[in-house]
């Protein structure tokens, strides 16, 4: 996928699953076995006002999750607040997305 449709399908799609190189959890990788170990871990994008475009990303359980402020030619910007109320903010580059297909 190019970079222009990782980010066009980030800014459009509802509930659109994907990874980010370098980010993994540890989870159940093999349900039979009941194995754990670390894997990719899953965030969806979310849609929640009427102008269509992404506002937030969690992940896979909706309890962690960052508000979207831009997308950008080459990245997006996103941040969240803490308990403490400071702001955190990260740049994801697009290249570093790999959409997940069920």
């Amino acid at each position: 996928m190019t970079t222009k449709e990782t980010r066009d399908a980030l800014m459009t799609k509802n509930k659109l699953k994907f990874n980010i190189k370098g980010i993994t959890e540890y989870q159940c990788i093999d349900k039979e076995t009941n194995e754990y170990g670390n894997a990719s871990k899953i965030f969806q994008t979310n849609i929640f006002d009427s102008d269509e475009q992404t506002t937030s990303i969690c992940c896979k359980y909706g309890i962690q999750g960052m508000n979207v402020t831009k997308f950008g030619p080459t990245s997006f910007t996103v941040y969240s607040f803490d308990l403490l109320g400071n702001r955190t903010r990260g740049r994801i580059k697009y290249e570093d997305v790999t959409i997940v297909t069920d």
